[in-house]
């Protein structure tokens, strides 16, 4: 079998092999893998049957908890996969699709520049690869669109197989959080970050090194 041929056989396998490389002490079902990968049922079960057969994940039986009657919780068990952590190529793979960097700063100008008038955009985390930083996306703007936001969020969480932790904040609330040294906004520039997008006026010079 050609393992690596069938590994990048297509776009979906890749933003699913990245969630499990993101997660790797983590199981999911097939809707779960789906919905984080933005990708169609059938489509997702396909690639799933594919890095099965191949050895990189293996099929576990979970219990999730699910809307009942009345709207009450019950749990039932279903069938979920797991990374096979002794899958031989597990770390070149890590290497190859997570450590490389595969996003370029003009993808996610442009993803979000729909968005509304933004005056600051600044990546850190899942973007720059630090995992200890304390948010991953920074929007600032006038007449923001949230859905809007939320629909670019998803997207790039889909492409890094991660959940992004992020902020959105209109122009004025972020001066004044800024000017009150707010804890998030120290955080997230007194670390590693970068700003893709920034506007006259927003200065934030003030919250490096406090």
């Amino acid at each position: 079998m050609d393992i690596l041929g069938n590994l990048f056989s297509s776009d979906p396998l890749v933003k699913i092999m990245r969630l499990f490389l993101m997660n790797q002490d983590e199981t999911f079902t097939l809707t779960e893998i789906s919905n984080r990968t933005l990708s169609k049922d059938q489509s997702a079960k396909r690639e799933i049957e594919i890095l099965e057969q191949v050895g990189f994940v293996r099929p576990k039986t979970v219990v999730r908890e699910v809307p009942g009657k009345d709207k009450a919780v019950k749990k039932i068990k279903t069938l979920a996969w797991e990374i096979d952590k002794t899958f031989h190529y597990l770390e070149p793979l890590y290497s190859l699709l997570i450590e490389y960097d595969t996003l370029k700063q003009n993808d996610v100008v442009s993803r979000f520049r729909p968005a509304g008038k933004i005056k600051l955009l600044v990546v850190s985390g899942v973007f720059i690869k630090d995992p200890e930083a304390r948010a991953d996306l920074l929007v600032v703007g006038d007449n923001l669109n949230r859905k809007k936001i939320e629909a670019a969020v998803k997207f790039f969480e889909a492409q890094l197989g991660k959940e992004l932790q992020y902020a959105m904040f209109d122009t004025e609330e972020f001066v004044y959080r800024r000017d009150m040294y707010d804890k998030l906004l120290c955080d997230i520039f007194d670390g590693n970050h970068e700003v893709l997008i920034s506007s006259s006026g927003l200065s934030t010079e003030a919250l490096r090194n406090r």
